[in-house]
């Protein structure tokens, strides 16, 4: 029994693009499958897929997220502000070389 089915892609408005959708997973397949790792079924996948996965770097992180609380906007010396700027010279020398968001 071969079962065809097909599969909505994109619709856009009144126009729709329908593909044939063969070897539905409720239906019967209809020629048989490959054994996996077999190379008719590797070489359908995209080269990205064959590559192993990146493996994690073994040195320190370079993100720092700090929270803190009760703190007001200008009261770092790192941010922008009127008048002359908090001793805050741990927080501004980890501050100097990051980006700013402001928002």
């Amino acid at each position: 029994m071969d079962a065809e089915f097909e599969l909505q892609l994109l619709t856009l408005g009144r126009h729709r693009l329908l593909l044939p959708w063969r070897d539905h997973p409720f239906s019967p397949p209809s020629t048989p499958s490959p054994a996996p790792g077999s190379p008719s079924v590797s070489c359908w996948r995209p080269a990205w897929a064959r590559r192993p996965p990146p493996r994690a770097s073994t040195g320190q992180p370079n993100v720092v997220f700090i929270v803190s609380d009760d703190q007001g906007y200008g009261e770092l010396g790192v941010q922008p502000h009127r008048g002359p700027p908090p001793p805050t010279p741990n927080l501004d020398r980890l501050g100097r070389p990051a980006k700013a968001k402001q928002r």
